[in-house]
């Protein structure tokens, strides 16, 4: 008897829960919105607009269970415009957009999307806020189980200025950020489990620096993918994760400002699959870098290509610093490769060394030549980050140009006799001779002379002539010391004009 008790019991529960899911098919409306039962919760299939006003979000839960789906078509599609809805929230219980017609497509006024946190979402169809030309932000972080975005979705969004993608993503399709002619920036999450970027994705759109080096899964870059084409060629920075193994035809092509890119493959050039030789064009002098000891060819369609050590190469990712003096305002630097400065940054070499007298000239431009010692000058003082790679139009190694010696990416103690070494001293705007035994640390600049002197004084010049010119009579310049012209010839008491003495410039009247 017990045993048929609880027979009957298990048959009546079942009766009870098919009861309860069969009265969630019928339709349900909460006077703004009507919903379907899907099997699991409601999808959102018709909004009244003139009730939802032009900011509206959608209910996480109606009838008591959650709203799971959001219906194509439901704020926009392809035939007809939308002019009416500027800002969308979005629950985080929405796990897919169902249908075939985009969900947001041809919202004309729409301003904001916004994920719930925890946002379930997993996947964005095709075209789904494809012409939103009002959206200017997209941020995807909260979407956590978003895995993939299809092809044309946000394609003709000209007002978007920037993306950022979560960590789960693994796909973007083919077209789907093209013809996004204002987009900028594109940035991916740290775990990035991104493996493919389909074809023409980001064609037509004005982004400026490109780092994968968070998608350490990525295999494939679809052909054509960040091809600007007759947009702004702003792209001025590559990082390729060592993870890539295909690059498609022409998918870095016409970016002609590209003047640096990171390889961070351990795989032979010739051994890349799918590797078509016109993946970047337009090089103005650009460098590659690449891993120490790999295959690769010398130059990569303009592009020199620069093998340096592992270490050397995550350096290069990361930047590299100097600091400049809180006193003098100068730093000495030097590095293996080339390096850029910040805009408010002046580099200067030695160009001529007379009696105490050190002449440095202004090196037009904001790039440091591999292996060149330099004088930095900067109003910025303490820490300053520095870039790697860059355009130069010309070497100045290559000529007996440049007195200062750069020590590198190693440290200088192998002094010969006969010959006086010296450093920029700490706070003044001199150099000092470096006493013997003591090293002169890795990228710094020194002289090499063969005479001692207490001090070298330095005297800055620019191209336009030199500047922090001081009437005369001047204060603390001995009027017997000797004297040098602009031309760093020597010059007797009785000159008159700009004149040169112990590095400070005065005007002899």
């Amino acid at each position: 008897m017990k045993q048929l008790h609880l027979k009957l019991l298990a048959l009546c529960i079942a009766a009870s829960t098919s009861i309860s899911v069969q009265a969630q098919t019928t339709a349900y409306n909460d006077g703004t919105a009507s919903y379907s039962w899907n099997g699991s919760g409601y999808t959102i299939t018709t909004v009244d607009l003139n009730k939802a006003g032009a900011s509206y979000t959608i209910p996480d839960s109606v009838n008591g269970y959650p709203v799971t789906a959001i219906q194509g078509g439901l704020f926009g599609n392809g035939t007809k415009s939308n002019n009416t809805i500027k800002s969308v929230h979005i629950p985080a219980t929405v796990k897919q957009f169902v249908g075939t017609i985009g969900g947001f497509k041809n919202c004309k006024a729409l301003e904001e999307v916004t994920f719930a946190e925890g946002s379930q979402l997993q996947s964005i169809p095709n075209e789904a806020f494809n012409s939103c030309n009002k959206l200017k932000h997209l941020d995807l972080t909260n979407c956590e189980k978003l895995t993939w975005i299809g092809g044309w979705v946000f394609d003709s969004n000209h007002a978007l200025v920037d993306v950022h993608f979560p960590s789960s993503l693994k796909s973007i399709g083919d077209g789907s950020f093209g013809w996004c002619v204002g987009l900028r920036t594109v940035e991916f999450e740290i775990g990035s489990q991104m493996e493919t970027i389909g074809k023409d994705c980001f064609h037509h759109t004005s982004i400026r620096t490109v780092n994968l080096e968070a998608c350490t899964h990525l295999t494939t870059i679809g052909s054509n993918a960040f091809n600007p084409y007759t947009q702004p060629k702003n792209l001025t920075e590559l990082v390729l994760p060592a993870s890539v193994t295909t690059i498609g035809s022409n998918a870095f092509a016409n970016q002609n400002k590209l003047e640096k890119i990171v390889f961070q493959t351990t795989t032979q050039y010739n051994k890349l699959t799918g590797l078509n030789a016109n993946w970047l064009n337009t090089s103005t002098g650009g460098k590659l870098y690449v891993q120490q000891g790999l295959d690769f060819p010398s130059e990569i369609n303009g592009y020199k290509v620069v093998q340096v050590s592992a270490d050397k190469l995550q350096e290069i990712l990361a930047g590299t610093e100097v600091i400049i003096d809180a006193t003098s305002h100068l730093a000495s630097y030097s590095n293996s490769v080339d390096v850029k400065v910040p805009d408010d940054m002046s580099i200067y070499y030695a160009k001529a060394v007379n009696g105490n007298n050190v002449t440095l000239q202004k090196l037009e431009g904001n790039i440091i030549p591999a292996g060149l010692g330099v004088i930095l000058s900067s109003e910025t003082v303490g820490e300053n980050l520095l870039s790697y790679g860059g355009n130069i139009d010309f070497d100045l190694t290559r000529t007996n140009a440049n007195l200062l010696i750069g020590t590198g990416d190693e440290s200088f103690a192998n002094y010969e006799a006969g010959s006086t070494y010296y450093a920029l001293a700490d706070g003044e705007r001199a150099l000092e001779p470096v006493s013997l035994g003591n090293t002169i640390p890795a990228h710094k600049a020194y002289l090499k002379l063969n005479f001692s002197a207490d001090k070298l004084f330095l005297v800055f010049y620019n191209t336009s002539g030199i500047r922090d010119i001081t009437s005369s009579p001047h204060e603390g310049v001995s009027t017997n010391a000797p004297a040098y012209n602009l031309a760093g010839q020597r010059v007797g008491q009785n000159y008159r004009g700009i004149i040169i003495v112990n590095g400070k410039k005065i005007l002899r009247k």
